[in-house]
């Protein structure tokens, strides 16, 4: 009984690291990806809100 648990453990965790090795390498693609287009998104972000923040000045200079 305690046997075959204690095997029945062992080909489950077995099972578990095979299916987690070959599902590694995808997920951390997606999340390598993901956390690429979050950056380009906030860096984009910062550069749109810098250029628009030097045009509403340069309005408000000129109007000045």
């Amino acid at each position: 009984m305690y046997k075959s648990k204690l095997y029945f453990s062992a080909s489950f965790f077995q099972t578990i690291t095979s299916f987690t090795s070959k599902l590694a390498f995808p997920i951390m693609f997606i999340l390598a990806n993901l956390l690429v287009q979050k950056l380009e998104l906030s860096i984009s972000l910062k550069f749109s809100s810098n250029i628009l923040s030097l045009l509403v000045n340069a309005t408000i200079l000129h109007s000045g």
